[in-house]
């Protein structure tokens, strides 16, 4: 359906699409075509506010969204520049609940299970669980490596050594 269809379906239907766009009202964001860091980073804060909100809902429609619009590459940049380890953890938190398929970057998760943040380590440590499935026996082995090249001491030094050896079965 053109924009043009949907807008005046809209009109019919009595919804003006220009409220969408009240910030007063809801949180937009707009995924793809961000291309400056500063987008990025604007981008990244407000996905954090709708995974935060306290809408009922909203934080599966965001998911939803997230999923629907296949916006893996505009997650992994708000992960990237998030600096605050509250916000990091909640964003790759929520790429293992959005149910996307992350493995073709599962090696940045793995990096990210060592991070100093409890938080962040234990979300990273889920996206592996939940994305080793399927996975071949030489990808199993570059994340085992990853994963032991910095577990001991680690305050996660369980959970990892627990991730290692579920990879380990897939060898």
């Amino acid at each position: 359906m053109s924009q043009e269809n949907e807008e005046t379906g809209n009109a019919q239907k009595g919804i003006d699409p220009a409220k969408f766009f009240n910030e007063k009202e809801y949180n937009t964001i707009k995924i793809g075509d961000e291309t400056t860091a500063k987008k990025k980073e604007d981008a990244g804060k407000d996905l954090v506010s709708l995974l935060t909100s306290k809408i009922i809902g909203e934080k599966d429609l965001a998911l939803a969204l997230l999923k629907k619009e296949k916006a893996l590459p505009v997650l992994l940049d708000a992960i990237k520049a998030s600096k605050n380890p509250k916000n990091k953890a909640l964003l790759v938190a929520a790429c293992w609940e959005c149910g996307m398929d992350f493995r073709p970057h599962l090696e940045f998760f793995a990096e990210l299970a060592h991070d100093e943040d409890l938080f962040v380590s234990i979300e990273a440590i889920t996206v592996l669980s939940e994305n080793t499935p399927g996975l071949d026996a030489k990808q199993a082995q570059q994340l085992i490596n990853i994963l032991s090249k910095g577990a001991g001491g680690h305050f996660n030094e369980a959970l990892i050594n627990d991730a290692v050896e579920g990879l380990k079965a897939l060898l």
